[in-house]
């Protein structure tokens, strides 16, 4: 439920146009309101240098994170590489295996 100060509020905030149209001691008062709690020309310049150094900080950072990507990809295909090899020189020691056994059967058949 909305209280009395949401009330008067809304009823102002709807009152507003008119009254800044109209009456030319609330609008002074109003505008004067405005300009003391709005920042100085200093104060914005330094709001959008802040801006403009968290962008150039957050663009370093992307381009930081794209280049550790790009490394974890290349490290990725180094390990899939050697997994690959790995594989590859699996089976021919089992081939290997295989053959000395072969070769030592046949020994003890011949003793």
């Amino acid at each position: 439920m909305p209280t009395r100060k949401t009330k008067i509020s809304e009823e102002i905030l709807k009152k507003l146009p008119e009254l800044i149209q109209t009456d030319d001691a609330f609008r002074q008062r109003l505008f004067g309101i405005l300009l003391e709690h709005m920042p100085s020309r200093k104060e914005f310049n330094e709001i959008l240098e802040r801006i403009d150094d968290a962008i150039e900080y957050q663009k370093e950072q992307m381009e930081a994170i794209r280049e550790i990507n790009r490394r974890q990809e290349e490290h990725t295909k180094a390990i899939r590489e050697l997994s690959q090899r790995q594989e590859e020189h699996s089976k021919v020691l089992e081939e290997h295996i295989k053959a000395i056994r072969e070769l030592s059967q046949r020994q003890e058949e011949h003793s």
